[in-house]
């Protein structure tokens, strides 16, 4: 709970490819738009829209603490290996990464309609 607003906007993704032995790195602005000092936490989730497995719609894969005064913007930087994206193959045994297009969803809360959104594919 906080006694402050905030905004987070700027999505950026460092690439829209990567191979399975890259990272993709993503940055956001997060700003204290209110009257006081408060903190947020800013989510990071990867999204399977393409997907040939049966996956969750998003799997939560990093966050951050910010503390700002009013007025107050910082960058939020995040770094996600492709291999943290792999699943377990049964017919296998293997950890493998699917090799898709993958959606990157940020913000304060987990429901899609209020993510900033932008896409990246693993090839």
């Amino acid at each position: 709970l906080s006694y402050t607003s905030f905004t987070i906007s700027d999505l950026h993704v460092s690439q829209s490819e990567i191979t399975s032995h890259d990272s993709v790195k993503v940055t956001v602005r997060v700003k204290n738009t209110g009257t006081k000092d408060g903190a947020e936490v800013v989510q990071l989730y990867i999204g399977f829209p393409d997907s040939k497995i049966d996956r969750p719609v998003k799997l939560l894969r990093g966050f951050r603490k910010v503390y700002l005064k009013p007025n107050e913007e910082l960058q939020v930087e995040f770094s996600v290996p492709a291999a943290e994206l792999a699943y377990y193959n049964v017919s296998t045994k293997t950890w493998d990464i699917e090799k898709s297009k993958y959606e990157i969803l940020v913000g304060n809360v987990s429901s899609n309609d209020k993510l900033l959104k932008q896409t990246f594919t693993i090839r």
